[in-house]
């Protein structure tokens, strides 16, 4: 198993991430993969591909992610990013897609 924390912590490293979550999400083929939902520092210019290439130069496969980048992440009234929010929003997409 994939520890996610390890991998928002190594996230956390890239000088144009602001705050990162990483989690399992649906995914049509594979069943889940691993995304790493990322809201960019401010005037950053990085692109989800560019990030991905860095995990993809630092990291071991099974920890590698799909990278999205959003201009916010849901959160609690603590500031405590809601993952289960974000993974939601996957299943409810795939579902989408699916009909």
């Amino acid at each position: 198993t994939v520890a996610l924390k390890e991998v928002e912590m190594f996230g956390m490293e890239h000088s144009d991430i602001e705050r990162i979550a990483v989690s399992g999400v649906p995914h049509p083929r594979k069943g889940n993969e691993l995304k790493a939902f990322v809201v960019l520092k401010l005037g950053s210019q990085a692109t989800a591909a560019k990030i991905e290439e860095w995990f993809k130069q630092k990291l071991a496969v099974y920890k590698r992610s799909v990278v999205e980048i959003r201009t916010e992440l849901p959160t609690s009234g603590k500031g405590e990013i809601l993952k289960r929010v974000l993974i939601k929003e996957k299943e409810e997409k795939m579902k989408g897609a699916g009909d």
